[in-house]
């Protein structure tokens, strides 16, 4: 019994131990084998193994083994492995369990994190020498818990670092300007791209509105957007025209990205003395962050400058030989130059066919070039849909009985009317007429209606073609695009139709699109204000 009292004035003594290397070390695997030689020297063990849990709902998983070669031995011992599981299940006592002949296991509960083996050769320990360590694995109960949240700290703590690393790399290295603003619209953030695109440093512009740098006439139009965002009602996307700090003008795509109270990023997020850091110390004092990117457009902008100038110029130089040569084809056609012979007369009428598809597609570009810089003057009058489309039926008539269609009208007799461009209202429904007609099958039909529903007028057109895959309908109302764009299309066509048609709908305040699925036609609709109703601000 008194060598029982030495072991256990030598264990209370480990406890204290034990008390003074948790607090001085925190990281699991040191701390275990800080404790266990001493733990297994005193109790007369010659091995131990530690389970804990990393995750509250899951099982204790083995982690530690002392000496380190005892590890594969463990694992290799299907009795060890049976009795690890079945004492994980309930580890709330002390366990003692004869494993072979010779060899004794105490198994010890650590609390709710899990348990520990420790095995010993000859005789198994004492009870009342188990009751008297039972603290000391309280204890080291305790200082696991603590280890595991340690490293889990840290875990996070370096993922973190990860993330602000990848965050900061991103803000010093990408092309467009980042900046957030405050609920006035003055700059709080700006990264490197912002001298880049201006010429002036991050910290003259900190602190500034910043439609301070924008031109006069775009103010209230960034000033506007800034508010809508502020209230979370649009995400809006702004071309502006920005000043440098040498004088030059730009041409900017301001993107806004509403938002609310911020929590500050970390301020490792930028390094000491980067003119960025100014806005992680303040924004504590701020309630409102609102995100934007700011994208230098001036190049983009110039190169559609000289593309329309080019094409209007080519265009109008085209135009007036061509003229002359619709004028001279038609000449022949007529028997201006006598009887032509059947072959010739042939090749007149090629000509002058291509001609006309040449005058067209001049006409569209110079349309598409007018709508594009704003040069296109509507007239608007008071129109009867109904009238309309009637008449536009009937214009194209002789196309459809060409190609075997039928042209079916099918309107409310109240279709009412709408306040627009006559002449520009016909060239919508021509575009989407002759579209439906060329890609209507034989012995197909196309429809064209119109209904008035609350304040709006929409007139639609009907084909039973192959239709449009849904992929491809977005992209159908910019230029030069078709929904065949092979060079085997079955169709001609310049691609511009349906972006002049859609420019022209805008610029009448109203709205253009498509419904369509594969092998079940399209139809092409628009609406426009009915006429007693006021246009949209």
């Amino acid at each position: 019994m008194s060598l029982t009292n030495d072991k256990t004035s030598q264990l209370i003594n480990l406890q204290y131990e034990l008390a003074m290397l948790v607090g001085k070390e925190l990281q699991l695997v040191p701390m275990l084998r800080s404790f266990f030689p001493p733990a297994l020297k005193a109790l007369g063990c010659r091995a131990a193994h530690v389970w804990l849990r990393g995750d509250p709902d899951q099982p204790p998983a083995h982690c530690f083994s002392y000496p380190a070669r005892e590890t594969s031995v463990w694992r290799e011992d299907a009795r060890f492995v049976e009795v690890a599981n079945q004492f994980a299940v309930a580890a709330d006592q002390p366990r003692s369990l004869a494993i072979g002949e010779d060899r004794q296991l105490l198994l010890m509960p650590l609390d709710s994190v899990g348990f520990c083996a420790l095995i010993r050769q000859g005789d198994p320990i004492d009870p009342i020498v188990v009751a008297a360590i039972r603290p000391i694995f309280k204890r080291l109960a305790n200082a696991c818990s603590a280890s595991l949240r340690h490293e889990k700290v840290e875990q996070l703590k370096a993922l973190a670092a990860e993330r602000e690393l990848r965050l900061r790399t991103v803000l010093e290295t990408i092309g467009e300007v980042i900046f957030q603003a405050d609920g006035e619209g003055r700059l709080t953030f700006l990264n490197p791209a912002w001298q880049t695109l201006t010429g002036m440093t991050i910290t003259q512009a900190l602190g500034h509105p910043l439609s301070e740098f924008m031109a006069l006439s775009d103010r209230p139009r960034l000033e506007r957007g800034l508010a809508e965002a502020r209230d979370g009602e649009s995400n809006e996307r702004l071309e502006l025209r920005l000043q440098t700090a040498h004088g030059h003008w730009k041409d900017v795509v301001v993107r806004l990205q509403s938002a609310r109270a911020t929590t500050p990023p970390a301020s490792s997020a930028v390094p000491p003395g980067h003119p960025g850091k100014r806005w992680y110390d303040n924004a504590a004092n701020h309630t409102y962050q609102l995100t934007g990117t700011i994208i230098d457009v001036t190049k983009l902008r110039q190169a559609e400058r000289l593309k329309r100038e080019f094409t209007a110029t080519v265009s109008h130089e085209l135009r007036t030989p061509l003229t002359s040569i619709v004028g001279a084809i038609g000449l022949l056609d007529g028997g201006a130059a006598g009887d032509l012979p059947p072959r010739a007369r042939e090749l007149v009428a090629v000509a002058g066919k291509n001609s006309q598809r040449l005058r067209q597609l001049i006409d569209d570009l110079l349309d598409m070039e007018k709508l594009l810089a704003g040069k296109m003057v509507f007239a608007a009058e008071t129109i009867d849909v109904v009238e309309l489309i009637t008449q536009s039926a009937r214009e194209h008539a002789p196309l459809a009985d060409q190609r075997e269609v039928r042209l079916l009208v099918d309107s409310d007799p109240e279709g009412g009317q709408v306040c627009a461009d006559r002449h520009r209202l016909e060239q919508v429904l021509s575009n989407l007429l002759s579209n439906a007609i060329k890609f209507s099958p034989p012995g197909g039909a196309v429809k064209i209606g119109c209904r008035q529903s609350a304040a709006k007028v929409r007139i639609e057109v009907i084909d039973h073609g192959p239709g449009i895959d849904p992929t491809l309908q977005a992209g159908l109302f910019e230029p030069f695009t078709q929904a065949d764009a092979s060079d085997t299309r079955s169709q001609g066509g310049t691609g511009l139709g349906l972006a002049i048609s859609r420019a022209l709908i805008d610029q009448m305040d109203g709205r253009i699109g498509i419904e369509s699925r594969p092998g079940q036609g399209a139809t092409f609709w628009f609406e426009l204000p009915a006429a007693n109703t006021p246009a949209p601000d």
